[in-house]
């Protein structure tokens, strides 16, 4: 999820913000100060033109990530969905799963042949990788949606294939797309980003193996992460940045990427952990039997209970190191609990003069550190495994 906050609110509560180097550095590099058109006319803003960009992770670049993410709030809010993969990304993280399409049907369920860069990848490279068969159905209310068909002996000509009308418009949720699901063995395709977890849900539902392209932001929303808890899905091997128009013009996001159940050839590498555990360096959430981690090279090597860390850890998740206990509001599939903000904390922080909006009835993570009361961004809560032993470590016989 993207925030902002009228930047006097950042920074009379620069505390949570920022580090105590300058007031211009962000303490979690997720967070950066971003320009705004000065004819915003937000009347709750006396001065529209700065705001606060909030991102969970840390050691992440400020520009331009703040307005490649500040185009996908764009887009998310005008439900503007026309954004095309370029072909050359495609190559490249399909090129990571060696036979995981051999003898397969693949289902591009949002793509047009002649305008998708999926069907011309799969149709040119159909023989290489062994495919049973490309479909390809796309939404469509102006013109006559199609199912279109190939099965090999041509793959040059991207315009080879056969072409059946459909009854209704082509949405994959429609009950022809979903008749079409079940015939399929894998779905590869770059969906809405505005139905991006009903696409995902849908997947999952039918038990469909899926190499997709979605907003990683959504990966703690209540209906993506437990997928992600359970190892369900995972993220692929890259992110993905630059998208072509329909004017033929790009567009650029910030936190784009490939989301799969396909087997990854790599495992994701274990962290390397090298830091101690200092109890005085680690504060201990309010509401949570937790220790708070900003960044993700802090997390000690020695220390056995949960810890709450940034979303980009699932960039680097690992099943075998680490499980994960939940996310850091209250949640049905969380195995910690998360208690309502302490009063102490709550008369702390408006004492410090803080204008964000807590409650005791909220469940959010909460701490106290040096004497202020801080609300960290979203996080996850993990716990390493115990019979994990790193590679370095291990004994070969």
């Amino acid at each position: 999820m993207l925030a902002y906050m009228h930047r006097e609110d950042a920074m009379q509560s620069h505390r949570l913000y920022y580090t105590p180097r300058t007031k211009q550095q962000p303490a979690f590099a997720g967070c950066c100060l971003s320009k705004r058109n000065t004819n915003n006319k937000n009347k709750k803003c006396k001065n529209p033109a700065y705001y606060i960009y909030t991102y969970g992770g840390c050691d992440m670049s400020d520009t331009p990530l703040q307005y490649r993410n500040q185009n996908l709030q764009k887009a998310k809010q005008k439900k503007d969905d026309e954004y095309y993969t370029r072909e050359e990304d495609i190559a490249a993280e399909i090129s990571c799963y060696q036979n995981a399409f051999a003898g397969k049907t693949v289902y591009c369920n949002c793509d047009q042949p002649g305008a998708s860069a999926f069907w011309a990848y799969f149709h040119k490279h159909f023989a290489k990788l062994g495919l049973k068969k490309i479909m390809a159905t796309y939404c469509s209310t102006k013109n006559q949606a199609m199912l279109c068909v190939y099965e090999g002996g041509q793959d040059d000509d991207i315009m080879n294939y056969m072409q059946t009308p459909l009854t209704g418009d082509g949405t994959f949720q429609s009950k022809e797309c979903a008749a079409l699901l079940q015939k399929a063995d894998v779905v590869v395709s770059n969906p809405p980003f505005s139905m991006f977890r009903a696409y995902i849900l849908l997947l999952i539902q039918n038990k469909k193996e899926f190499l997709v392209i979605g907003n990683r932001n959504l990966v703690t929303s209540k209906d993506l992460f437990p997928l992600m808890q359970e190892h369900q899905m995972w993220y692929g091997y890259h992110k993905v940045s630059h998208f072509l128009r329909p004017d033929g013009s790009k567009q650029t996001f910030g936190n784009i990427g490939w989301f799969t159940n396909l087997p990854k050839q790599k495992k994701t590498a274990a962290l390397k952990l090298t830091k101690k555990y200092i109890p005085e360096e680690y504060p201990v959430y309010c509401n949570c039997d937790a220790i708070h981690i900003d960044c993700l090279q802090n997390i000690p090597c020695d220390y056995d209970g949960a810890m709450g860390v940034p979303i980009s850890f699932l960039e680097h998740y690992h099943p075998e190191q680490f499980e994960i206990l939940g996310r850091s509001v209250r949640s049905e599939t969380n195995r910690i609990a998360i208690h309502h903000i302490p009063k102490e904390w709550l008369d702390l922080y408006f004492q410090q003069e803080n204008k964000g909006h807590y409650t005791e009835k909220m469940h959010s993570l909460v701490y106290i550190h040096d004497g202020k009361a801080i609300a960290p961004y979203s996080r996850i809560i993990i716990r390493k495994k115990k019979d994990y032993t790193p590679e370095h470590e291990r004994f070969h016989t």
